[in-house]
């Protein structure tokens, strides 16, 4: 017993040399483990190579409008950023900008100097307060005008509206005096039905407020989004409903127009080819094609089993056209060309046609 306590201390006191540790198969496997290696910085490496994190920065296409909210934005997170390198920046205003914009400083390399260089062009080129103002003016009065009551058009001529007043108010305007201008601009786009239902609820001879109409039109969109809503799904389930019966249609239409005969954009009850022939060469024809002698379309079924209408003569199992006068005929003077315009196709053997032709589909 005594001796197996010494074995165990002994094992226990055992000090492995720093050396045999990689041996281990634990910490071969990650041999330089990236949570216990200090950060390495390279002298020789510039700082254009470096992968900059992603940020959902705003794009600026170079209209005047959208350059007070992108500048506001860059200015905050990139520019004022002292954490980020001159052509850190650079790269980052590179990736915001698109067509117009990005064209002004295409020409500059990217490099430290030049970040403010680029900077300075896009401010003189997009910082001008009169272009600026004259563009939201102009965007103001150019809004659609509704042309019937709809909750969507009716939420983006408010919303648009409330755009155009916000950046009025970021380039300090005195729109607090604007208010008679705005309704009444605002109360011409409006149809016909949405602006009875704002002067039935103007009460008294006072003015009414821009925030008093945009109020109004907050609560009519209210009101008109489910009627909005229920009327997209009603007319979403007629088209539905439709679609099947357009496609029947549509192919009754294309089959129906193929002559077996002489191939022709026709029904072979109207080629002036095959009404020409004489009675008997008419029913050869059909013969050799394997064409039904009932409705001389079919060749899947026989005349016996064809659900269209028959001779109008004589009432037999076979189309007026192949019918053979004889001495029955109330007629019996009339040659084969006599009796072929009599025949004419039954309207309803059409219609048969289509329908049979939907259902095999």
């Amino acid at each position: 017993m005594k001796a197996a306590i010494e074995t165990v201390s002994r094992k226990r006191s055992i000090r492995y040399p720093v050396e045999s540790v990689s041996s281990f198969p634990l910490y071969r496997h990650c041999e330089h483990p990236s949570f216990l290696r200090p950060p390495q910085v390279f002298a020789n490496q510039s700082s254009t190579h470096i992968r900059l994190s992603k940020l959902n920065l705003p794009t600026f296409f170079g209209t005047y409008d959208e350059w007070f909210p992108f500048f506001d934005i860059f200015n905050s997170v990139i520019h004022s950023n002292i954490s980020l390198s001159n052509t850190q920046r650079f790269q980052y205003l590179r990736a915001s900008l698109i067509g117009d914009a990005s064209a002004v400083i295409s020409s500059l390399e990217l490099s430290d100097a030049n970040y403010d260089v680029a900077w300075a062009i896009l401010k003189e080129r997009y910082d001008n307060k009169h272009m600026i103002v004259q563009t939201h003016v102009s965007a103001i009065f150019d809004l659609p005008t509704m042309t019937r009551e709809n909750a969507v058009e009716l939420r983006r001529l408010s919303d648009s509206a409330t755009k155009h007043l916000h950046a009025f108010q970021a380039l300090k305007r005195p729109t607090t005096h604007w208010d008679d201008l705005l309704v009444h601009l605002l109360t011409s786009k409006l149809d016909s039905l949405t602006l009875r239902e704002w002067r039935t609820s103007l009460a008294g001879n006072e003015l009414p407020s821009l925030k008093q109409l945009l109020d109004f039109i907050a609560h009519r969109c209210q009101v008109l989004e489910p009627i909005t809503r229920a009327g997209s799904t009603s007319a979403r389930k007629v088209e539905a409903k439709s679609q099947p019966n357009a496609k029947r249609s549509s192919c009754a239409a294309t089959i129906k127009l193929k002559c077996n005969f002489y191939q022709g954009e026709h029904v072979i009850y109207y080629c002036k080819n095959f009404v020409a022939l004489p009675i008997s060469q008419r029913f050869a024809e059909i013969r050799s094609r394997k064409l039904c002698v009932n409705c001389l379309r079919s060749s899947s079924h026989a005349s016996s089993k064809c659900t269209s209408g028959q001779c109008k003569v004589c009432q037999a199992k076979h189309n007026t056209l192949l019918h053979i006068p004889s001495a029955a005929d109330p007629s019996t003077s009339n040659t084969d060309k006599e009796v072929a315009p009599k025949a004419t196709p039954p309207p309803f053997l059409l219609s048969n046609y289509a329908l049979e032709s939907s259902n095999n589909e």
